[in-house]
């Protein structure tokens, strides 16, 4: 495949297939909050690829990698809110602005297959809320 990507959920594995690469991944361990690939988790995820696709057996590893996939009790927030800023009760200035915050987070396991959504969502949420390139701060 030269250009585009392929993306194949199958349980809990997924895998992409992007100029001659294939990533492959995902393991659920609840409770645990480190980014350390184990040996155990490695013979995980390359053993049930194999049963998918046995002819990459024996292609080399070129990089691996790790992260978290925060979920959130109640799902995914999605949604804009307006604050005051600074907030009344701390207020020491006449200076008051109102801040929009476009909140989206809470995916879980689910964030590679509801992003795509989520970043429309967030898209339309910015273009309906009246806010322009030019009185966004970057910081």
């Amino acid at each position: 495949m030269q250009h585009g990507i392929s993306i194949f959920c199958t349980k809990d594995l997924i895998h992409f297939l992007y100029q001659h690469k294939v990533f492959i991944g995902s393991v659920k361990q609840s409770g645990r909050y480190d980014l350390e690939i184990t040996p155990a988790d490695r013979d995980d995820i390359l053993n049930r690829y194999y049963r998918l696709q046995p002819a990459i057996k024996g292609a080399a590893i070129l990089n691996e990698w790790s992260g978290l996939r925060p979920g959130r009790k109640g799902g995914i927030r999605l949604e804009m809110t307006t604050i005051r800023f600074p907030a009344p009760k701390f207020k020491k200035t006449s200076d008051e602005k109102i801040v929009k915050i476009v909140h989206n987070y809470g995916h879980g396991g689910h964030g590679l297959t509801l992003g795509w959504g989520c970043a429309e969502t967030v898209a339309d949420l910015i273009i309906g809320s009246g806010i322009s390139s030019s009185n966004v701060n970057h910081e």
